[in-house]
């Protein structure tokens, strides 16, 4: 396929997930409006007036900011498809470390950790201004930032390790296969 037109695409399903979840949020949102004035039935002996109320203006705070998050993805993941930087990356890591599973699967791995850190700032925002406006926050910023380090390094580690794994079971099927086949 030409690479122009794959470009194209990549881009064009970037946009439309973000505006299939922008979409959602904004559904979600209608329907909180529209409900907010009587707190329903399933929840009427849980909580008072008060609570629910602030349960409707935190749900649509936080819902404002999804949107937020969600465009900005887009933009970051847009700017690195047309910027270049993958395919740059992607030469880097393939001329320093070599072509094998591993060496791609890091690459895999840095690209998608240096990508996260976008996020941060919103995410900061969130927990620190958001949360903490409406009394839900129970974090400390050390914390904070010892579970960002965490989430980040586990989310990127596991999804790098499945193509290297599976690159190189295959890779050593077919050296053991040609192997056999030789005698």
């Amino acid at each position: 396929m030409n690479p122009r037109a794959t470009f194209w695409i990549c881009l064009f399903l970037v946009a439309a997930k973000g505006a299939v979840q922008i979409w959602f949020e904004r559904l979600n949102r209608r329907y909180l409006l529209g409900h907010a004035s009587a707190i329903p039935e399933a929840f009427r002996g849980v909580m008072d007036d008060a609570t629910y109320a602030k349960s409707v203006e935190y749900t649509l705070a936080n819902s404002g900011l999804r949107q937020v998050e969600v465009a900005w993805d887009g933009v970051v993941l847009g700017a690195a498809l047309a910027s270049g930087g993958l395919p740059w990356a992607f030469g880097w890591f393939n001329q320093h470390l070599g072509g094998s599973a591993w060496s791609l699967a890091l690459c895999l791995f840095a690209t998608g950790l240096v990508l996260s850190l976008a996020s941060l700032p919103l995410e900061y925002y969130d927990q620190f201004r958001l949360e903490e406006r409406f009394g839900f926050n129970t974090m400390t910023r050390k914390l904070w930032w010892l579970a960002a380090c965490r989430t980040r390094v586990a989310a990127k580690a596991w999804p790098s390790r499945v193509p290297a794994a599976r690159l190189t079971s295959s890779s050593i099927r077919r050296s053991w296969d040609s192997s056999r086949s030789s005698r």
